[in-house]
């Protein structure tokens, strides 16, 4: 009984202090040591069955627990290819679903399509931030690389017109 009483109170505080308070307690509180090795043990088994990772790679709905860096990477490139895939086919689907408005429209409209796609990406970085935080690596590094290499074309181009001019 006593372990079952040790086991609870580990699991009732097991939020509010860091474990090493709670083994401290118990000692305090008068319960053998063979009693609160078990308890922490049955207590840290049954937290680590709670928080194992699924598995499965499509679930973005769990938070993932990295155990290696081949997951890490692998949910990295997922991220940026991933992202790159997403903004090339849904820069189609909109401009394709608003090239009558689009083209037509003044100068500013022109770049919702892109503006969308754009918050789209930015949801979904927000949504999987505490879920898959290397799909977000991933995304945020093509956004960084597509702004520098925007960036180093106008450069180029800028040089190059002054160049011939």
């Amino acid at each position: 009984m006593a372990e079952s009483a040790a086991l609870r109170h580990l699991r009732e505080n097991a939020g509010k202090y860091p474990k090493e308070e709670l083994v401290k307690q118990l000692r305090v509180a008068g319960y053998p040591e063979a009693e609160i090795a078990s308890a922490v043990l049955r207590f840290e088994k049954g937290n680590s069955v709670a928080a194992a990772p699924s598995g499965d790679f499509f679930d973005f709905k769990t938070p993932r627990v990295y155990t290696s860096v081949g997951q890490k990477i692998g949910d990295f490139v997922t991220g940026f290819f991933g992202y790159l895939v997403f903004s090339v086919l849904s820069s189609f689907l909109f401009y394709s679903l608003f090239r009558f408005a689009v083209f037509g429209a003044p100068f500013a409209l022109r770049f919702f399509p892109g503006l969308l796609s754009f918050g789209i990406a930015i949801a979904a970085i927000i949504y999987l931030w505490k879920r898959r935080r290397w799909v977000c690596y991933g995304m945020i590094s093509l956004l960084l690389v597509s702004v520098s290499l925007a960036f180093l074309g106008l450069g180029v181009l800028y040089f190059l017109l002054r160049a011939l001019s």
